[in-house]
């Protein structure tokens, strides 16, 4: 299992039921149970996700958010920064400069220009370079399937990832 930090309370069952009407989707349950015991949070500098199958390995610095105020912050040090660390300001800044598609979410970020997108209906995990792409057809190509669900991602982290 991946050590963590934790800097935001876990969300409350009615912020998670607000984010999905937000959003117009209901997430997958084992997205929504990360949320409700940590609701966001950052890695060791090492950390990433392991594909020992396929021999592959991708860094983590963190997961995003669905908090919607700075009093959910637990760790104050992370004042002025929270807010910018949320799924919803991700994922449209991702839909706005990288054209992702809708029915996914920015749920994290990897290393340098690196983000953790998520396909809400399926569940499945993808690691994305950021690179201009032309439309949300392009998008999908250019993204990586990491794992098939938020559990097989959660499962797959490590403190250290091998370079293979």
């Amino acid at each position: 299992m991946v050590s963590i930090k934790k800097w935001s309370k876990e969300a409350s069952a009615s912020r998670i039921e607000e984010f999905q009407q937000e959003i117009g989707v209901e997430l997958p349950a084992d997205y929504v149970e990360f949320l409700a015991t940590c609701n966001g949070a950052s890695f060791p500098a090492d950390a990433g996700f392991v594909d020992e199958v396929n021999e592959a390995s991708w860094p983590v610095m963190m997961l995003y958010h669905i908090s919607n105020t700075e009093a959910d912050l637990t760790d104050e040090k992370y004042a002025g920064r929270f807010l910018g660390w949320s799924v919803l300001n991700n994922t449209e800044e991702m839909r706005g400069q990288f054209n992702l598609p809708s029915g996914y979410l920015c749920i994290g970020r990897g290393h340098e220009h690196a983000n953790i997108i998520m396909e809400i209906h399926s569940g499945a995990i993808y690691y994305f370079i950021e690179q201009e792409v032309e439309d949300a057809g392009e998008f999908k190509k250019k993204a990586v399937l990491m794992a098939n669900s938020f559990s097989e991602y959660w499962g797959g982290l490590e403190d250290e990832y091998p370079i293979f």
